[in-house]
């Protein structure tokens, strides 16, 4: 009897001690799940920190930094500049040559503008009359350039938009055509900018993040040339002040070899009259052109292919000088990209663009008509709006302390306004200003001026479009001398 209580309670003490096992491990295994589910979301955390992290790091790599130039203080080239670079928009820039210059491209179905599309790249064919200065064409029917991404070179990030201007000479064109005198406001380079080479080099959504910008156009710094009236400008090109803008990352000094200026051309620019320098430690520069105005109203002031800003500038009629267009692009687009820097990438021949550098269909472009939204601050110069111009007739009579003036009767015209000053260039100190309202009246006598002293004298014509006052391009300018 005894024996058989001593087993049962042994059998009891054992269950319990089993239950008791049980117990702990149950208890243990639930420790170390709530301890991998702990590690587990210490794990989450901290991969979603990492992630934001590399999200703000990556923001921050991608927004382009304002431009920092060290200037030497030698006419030598020794300077440099830290700019940072985006892609935006798409342009012929790369000669196709040689081996890779296949049947499939030359035989292609080319559209109006020259344009077709070959395996999935875009190619422009262009022939010597295409050219704006057939001196560098050759002797080819047809020479052939693929589309690329516009390389542009950061000015400056202001928080809200990007300065930028093209990192190569894009295209060759006139200051203005014909060469009389002119101002930026109506030049016809600022047409071609806002309307062909915008529609043309940016497609819809792109020229959505565009942001056009008021435009001051100064006199000229040395000569005192009339700049013009201030303009609104989606594409321009920079001035005289902006190019020797340390803060746009350039030197100040005008007649300095620069780096900072140096700017070469696209095979297409070359192809379509861009000179290009060909001597050591300057091959492949070009020179190109500004928006200020030179040492007279009928010239334009350009960057030599050494990158110094000779004040004089060239006739506006000059057809062989690169277009390095600048504009503003909106900082929260997402259209364009950072790019790599300082050199402009020059695709070896053979090679197709990568998935980054994939063309896009710009917007057709209409034949002619006027860039939306250019006009000037006086009422402007919208050039679909501007009336015709006229010209001085005869020759200038003299008459006592004055001149009498005559001209070309233009009906189309409100009525006309007449320049007289003792400086062809016209500076906006001591110059006359006339106006004659009556576009039936086509001569004028100006008296108390300086006796036996010369006079230039310059006429263009006005309108009145929507409540605004609308010229023409100033006549070329003619001269007389008072009589005492």
């Amino acid at each position: 009897m005894a024996k058989h209580l001593r087993r049962e309670n042994e059998m009891k003490s054992r269950k319990m001690r089993g239950m008791r096992r049980i117990a702990a491990a149950v208890v243990a295994f639930a420790l170390l799940l709530a301890m991998q589910g702990t590690a587990a979301r210490a794990e989450t955390v901290r991969r979603t920190d990492e992630a934001d992290s590399a999200k703000a790091a990556d923001a921050e790599n991608r927004t382009p930094t304002n431009p920092v130039h060290h200037c030497t203080k030698r006419n030598d080239g020794s300077d440099k500049t830290d700019f940072s670079y985006v892609y935006f928009g798409n342009y012929p820039q790369t000669e196709v040559m040689g081996s890779t210059l296949t049947e499939a491209i030359t035989g292609a179905s080319y559209d109006a503008n020259g344009d077709a599309w070959v395996n999935g790249t875009k190619y422009r064919r262009i022939s010597k009359s295409d050219t704006n200065y057939d001196g560098y064409f050759g002797d080819s029917a047809y020479r052939y350039f693929r589309w690329e991404q516009i390389k542009w070179r950061v000015l400056e990030n202001d928080g809200s938009a990007l300065f930028v201007m093209a990192d190569k000479g894009l295209d060759c064109k006139n200051y203005h055509d014909p060469g009389d005198s002119i101002t930026w406001e109506g030049c016809t380079i600022r047409k071609w900018l806002n309307n062909d080479f915008y529609r043309m080099a940016l497609n819809s959504g792109e020229q959505g993040a565009v942001v056009e910008r008021t435009i001051v156009n100064d006199d000229n710094p040395k000569y005192g040339t009339e700049g013009g009236n201030d303009t609104e400008d989606k594409v321009y090109l920079l001035s005289i002040s902006e190019a020797t803008n340390p803060a746009y990352g350039f030197c100040e000094g005008h007649s300095v070899d620069s780096v900072s200026r140096r700017v070469k051309a696209s095979d297409y620019a070359h192809a379509r009259g861009s000179i290009i320098d060909t001597s050591t430690g300057y091959e492949g520069n070009c020179w190109w052109g500004l928006r200020s105005p030179g040492d007279y109203t009928f010239t334009a002031a350009v960057v030599t292919s050494y990158h110094g800003i000779p004040g004089y500038g060239t006739e506006v009629s000059v057809a062989n000088y690169a277009c390095v267009p600048v504009l503003h692009i909106s900082l929260s687009s997402d259209l364009w990209t950072p790019a790599e820097g300082p050199a402009s990438p020059n695709p070896d021949e053979g090679d197709s663009p990568s998935d980054g550098d994939t063309v896009k269909p710009p917007v057709p472009q209409p034949s002619d008509g006027a860039p939306s939204g250019v006009t000037g601050t006086d009422g402007g110069n919208a050039q679909t709006d501007a009336p015709k111009a006229t010209a001085l007739q005869g020759k200038i009579k003299s008459r006592k302390k004055g001149v009498q003036i005559k001209w070309k009767k233009q009906p189309d015209a409100a009525g006309y306004q007449i320049q007289i000053a003792g400086n062809k260039a016209f500076p906006k100190k001591g110059t006359i200003t006339k106006t004659v309202k009556k576009p039936s009246v086509t001569k004028l006598t100006v008296g108390k001026l300086k006796p036996g002293r010369k006079y230039y004298i310059r006429i263009r014509t006005y309108q009145t479009v929507n409540g605004k006052t609308v010229y023409s391009a100033w006549s070329k300018a003619k001269s007389a001398v008072t009589g005492k």
